[in-house]
């Protein structure tokens, strides 16, 4: 029996995505088309899992008038939303597609100002939706007033109910969270050279540095850029992941790829699947989102056609130094 998914968003928003031809600096820009909707890595990762037929639970902060329609929003949808309702108003984040040169720019708000009290009311809700060999996801950045190591107490919570985890942020906040020993890590390339504090010029200075996660605790550290060949390490194996070919001209949106990923990969481990298995299905969840328009995420047929085109390659894990 397996036990639930449980995602956590504490600086929810509502993403907005406009379409111009060409986007012009200073200049009037027309919008060819626009879509909103809720967003936040947590929320967008039960999103892509409905959409795959795998319930979740959604929770964390969800401030204010546009807190209610994201609840509304996901219910709608047949999440399961469980949020504790905070003051303020959750922020918008916007994305402009220069759909003619195939470039999107974000703004993202920094989000309300949130009472350190507000995580003793999550930690007690969390404490009632946690079960054995269920799957905490979290991720994102954290609204102004909270501090990086509450990432780590809700690791710890999880931990000590025997959920597993996994974490998708960064900076310090992603530091924090090391420090718990989260089982899954998902990483950017700049993110991981934050982390290793160096350039990581070669794709053996890349494992290196993941390597070193991997023997300070985390079980499982994916590496997924936007273009070119990913890596993961998991106890005992390491992989180099060539994702299916979305070439630029075909890319839509990048809005919320990467929780799709972490989607996908949480999807399969939770039905005690392999990580190999896990890897493909996540891989293809996000190159699926890439293809779908504004706010959308990856649709499960693409997923599924997709997930054949991941080439995975046994590759040796290097001693950390």
């Amino acid at each position: 029996m397996t036990g639930p998914i449980v995602t956590v968003t504490l600086n929810p928003a509502i993403d907005q995505t406009m379409l111009v031809e060409q986007l012009l600096v200073g200049g009037a820009n027309r919008v060819t088309e626009s879509r909103s909707g809720a967003g936040g890595k947590g929320i967008n990762v039960s999103r892509v899992l409905q959409e795959l037929g795998t319930a979740s639970t959604a929770t964390g902060f969800a401030p204010g008038p546009a807190g209610r329609r994201i609840e509304l929003e996901l219910s709608a949808a047949g999440i399961n939303v469980d949020f504790v309702r905070t003051t303020g108003e959750t922020r918008t984040n916007l994305t402009i597609v220069d759909t003619k040169r195939h470039v999107a720019t974000t703004i993202h708000n920094a989000g309300p100002v949130t009472a350190a009290a507000s995580i003793e009311a999550l930690r007690e809700k969390l404490s009632t939706l946690f079960a054995p060999d269920g799957w905490l996801a979290i991720g994102g950045s954290l609204p102004p007033g909270l501090e990086p190591e509450v990432y780590a107490t809700l690791v710890r919570d999880a931990n000590s109910a025997k959920m597993r985890t996994a974490v998708d942020t960064e900076g310090e906040a992603l530091k924090a969270a090391l420090s718990a020993n989260p089982d899954l890590v998902r990483l950017s390339p700049p993110v991981l050279e934050w982390l290793a504090e160096d350039d990581l010029e070669s794709e053996g200075d890349q494992l290196a540095a993941m390597a070193r996660l991997h023997e300070a605790g985390v079980a499982m550290v994916l590496l997924t850029p936007r273009e070119g060949t990913g890596l993961a390490i998991e106890p005992g194996r390491a992989w180099r992941i060539t994702p299916p070919t979305v070439p630029t001209a075909t890319v839509i949106s990048e809005v919320g790829w990467t929780d799709a990923t972490v989607a996908g990969t949480i999807e399969v481990l939770l039905a005690g699947g392999d990580f190999d298995a896990a890897l493909r299905r996540g891989i293809a969840a996000g190159r699926a989102t890439l293809v779908t328009p504004g706010t959308v995420l990856g649709e499960a047929a693409t997923v599924t056609a997709f997930q054949e085109q991941v080439r995975l390659e046994r590759i040796d894990i290097p001693t950390a130094g």
